[in-house]
């Protein structure tokens, strides 16, 4: 069977269908966005065309440029049928009710479409339930492709077969996804909101108890609780309200409803003030108002104990600092935990029991845990899984509050113990294992792996160079690697000193070198402190040196006799920029922001890049029509240096 995807079919123009379609085009497919259409408009495509309008206007942003909408074509599912049964791939995203989507299915079923595949974007519906009653040609094409929001920034994609699905062509789809839409598969059973939703709405559920039980404020959960613990700057109730107040209590609605037999079902209950605020319409961010309230007076919260809105107050801990300095989740606790043992006895709960929580659901939601972890850090952008903040915190520590929790049996947990391990992750060969209960023991972790590729090489291999902020490994082959791994990615003295001992080396030892950070962002640039501190020293010869040494960097680059890649993402700004124009090749993912940005902080380009410019300016030549060359080479150059005066990023 030939698979190959050119055009799909997304219903439903809604916050999601809208989001699904802006990424799919981006991914360079042609997209049909259809929707029903309202009897009380002239434009049968009124609600399409609605949402193509709105796209440019979202936040985040869903287009990667507004030349994707180009690739989104709009109408409707009653004169645009034809559009669904020859599209290779219909993703259905409508309204989250069984009957409604059903009786799509249905009408779908009948037309026999050509599409190799018919997938949902379901949060959390059974998909068993939702493919009852369809032919057996459907059923073989149909799955759950749960995208989380927003599709353009997220990369968790969970993937829900049934028991007929068939899984070859299943795959074919997920590894295109994955290859030319950037997303990270995680196969999940057809369970309560599979693996994502059902552990993080427990995450947030154990959250709220404690907040209640230890007489914590809103302010202070969400102090604690974000960048903290390795979770988004959002926290706890900044998440609930991007995430909606009411889209929040539906998804737990679910689980009430579905998971009957879990053992916490009692603590599937929405707090009485979260109600409260959902039937006021303060339902979050969408509606201007949620448990944060930006009025003309200030940033107002929600104060659960008197039912109203007061000024938000900021929480300071003295220690904050300390922690942020602190590399893994053990010493951030530790410190917390000699400074202030009631909020240490918080944050060790918010950890302890989700994590419980989450080896109890093996095998029920997922059968490796490889699986749960990458799923919460892929969806809800953790720094770490639940399995490997126990590995990191130690079993026992976390294993001593399972007494507080309800009664519930626990096949990984009793497996490990059985076995005396006591860690879920181990090295072998130099490859990453995870502790698989069916083995009970030891198994690869392939392709899914809760760790960067970058990481993962920092844990399981020693460096052939190093110091405080870069390190260089040997990959085979003659390929090294160049990790700058500094607090900020600022390129100081010992990034350029390991650069250049770096080139060196592999001169000697290799054939080619990668250069990468192991930080968020790829570089915020020069580390301006060190610069500052020259200048008001007056210490003009340093500041030379550190100039002069920059730019012999970025032509040592230029000019090595072996390639050098660099792998760029998130900011590569200023002398991030500089080595990135100076490698033979560059590898970055859609979401990097690429630019000379230091005359936003006064101060001219002084690594290379202007010279750069200039001679990218003049290898591009002039087009053969231009009678005077030199006029052309002109704009071309003005151009470019307007990006650099306006301090502008791709």
């Amino acid at each position: 069977m030939s698979y190959t995807i050119q055009r799909v079919a997304v219903i439903g123009s809604g916050v999601m269908g809208r989001q699904l379609a802006a990424f799919l085009a981006g991914a360079g497919l042609q997209v049909d966005l259809l929707d029903i259409v309202l009897p009380d408009q002239e434009d049968r495509n009124f609600l399409a065309r609605k949402a193509l309008k709105e796209l440019p206007r979202m936040q985040p942003p869903a287009l990667v440029s507004n030349d994707v909408l180009k690739r989104i074509h709009p109408g409707n599912l009653e004169d645009d049928w034809d559009r669904i049964t020859g599209a290779d791939w219909i993703l259905e995203a409508i309204v989250e009710r069984l009957d409604i989507k059903r009786s799509l299915y249905e009408r779908i079923d009948a037309a026999n479409p050509k599409a190799q595949w018919i997938t949902s974007n379901t949060s959390g519906l059974s998909i068993h339930a939702l493919a009852e009653g369809r032919s057996d040609a459907f059923r073989r094409r149909f799955f759950g492709t749960h995208f989380f929001n927003p599709p353009r920034f997220l990369p968790l994609l969970e993937v829900i077969p049934h028991s007929d699905t068939d899984r070859e062509n299943m795959n074919h789809l997920v590894d295109w996804l994955v290859r030319n839409g950037g997303k990270r598969a995680v196969f999940a059973k057809d369970t309560p909101n599979f693996i994502a939703n059902r552990l993080g709405i427990f995450q947030t559920l154990v959250t709220l108890r404690l907040m209640d039980e230890m007489d914590l404020s809103v302010e202070e959960v969400d102090a604690l609780t974000g960048r903290l613990l390795g979770r988004p700057r959002s926290a706890t109730f900044q998440t609930l309200d991007i995430v909606g107040l009411d889209i929040f209590a539906a998804t737990l609605k679910t689980m009430q409803e579905r998971a009957t037999e879990d053992e916490f079902h009692d603590w599937f209950a929405l707090p009485d003030w979260l109600q409260q605020l959902i039937d006021a319409g303060a339902l979050g961010r969408k509606a201007g108002k949620g448990i944060y309230w930006k009025t003309d007076d200030g940033l107002m919260v929600y104060d659960p104990k008197s039912g109203d809105y007061r000024p938000r107050k900021k929480p300071f801990y003295l220690w904050q600092d300390r922690v942020k300095q602190e590399s893994t989740l053990a010493g951030r606790l530790n410190i917390i935990k000699r400074a202030d043992a009631r909020l240490y006895e918080f944050l060790i709960r918010c950890l302890a029991y989700p994590a419980i929580y989450a080896a109890r659901r093996i095998p029920e939601i997922a059968d490796r845990i490889v699986d749960i972890d990458c799923a919460l850090r892929w969806g809800f952008q953790l720094k770490w899984g639940p399995f490997q903040a126990w590995d990191d915190l130690g079993f026992e520590t976390i294993l001593a509050y399972e007494s507080e929790l309800p009664a519930g049996d626990s096949p990984l947990l009793q497996k490990m113990k059985e076995k005396e391990i006591t860690r879920f992750y181990a090295t072998e060969n130099d490859q990453p294992t995870c502790f698989d209960l069916a083995a009970g023991a030891y198994q690869p972790t392939g392709d899914t792996r809760p760790w960067s590729t970058v990481d993962w090489i920092r844990l399981s291999r020693r460096p052939v160079l190093h110091n405080d902020e870069a390190s260089l490994y040997d990959l085979g082959d003659g390929v090294h690697l160049l990790v700058w791994h500094s607090p900020t990615n600022a390129i100081g003295v010992e990034i350029l000193e390991m650069v250049q001992r770096s080139l060196e080396y592999v001169a000697d030892h290799g054939s080619g070198l990668i250069i990468t950070g192991a930080r968020d962002h790829f570089s915020y640039g020069a580390n301006l402190g060190l610069l500052i501190m020259a200048l008001q020293n007056r210490d003009i010869a340093q500041l030379d040196w550190t100039i002069r040494t920059f730019q012999w960097m970025t032509k040592s680059i230029r000019q090595a006799p072996f390639p050098v890649i660099v792998a760029a993402h998130g900011m590569v700004l200023g002398g991030g920029c500089e080595f990135l124009l100076h490698a033979d090749t560059v590898v970055a993912p859609v979401e990097s922001y690429i630019g000379l940005v230091e005359l936003g902080a006064g101060l001219i380009p002084a690594g290379g890049g202007c010279a750069e410019i200039v001679r990218r300016a003049n290898a591009m030549g002039p087009p053969p029509d231009r009678i005077v060359p030199w006029v052309h080479y002109q704009d071309r150059l003005t151009e470019f240096f307007k990006h650099v005066a306006q301090a502008q990023v791709s």
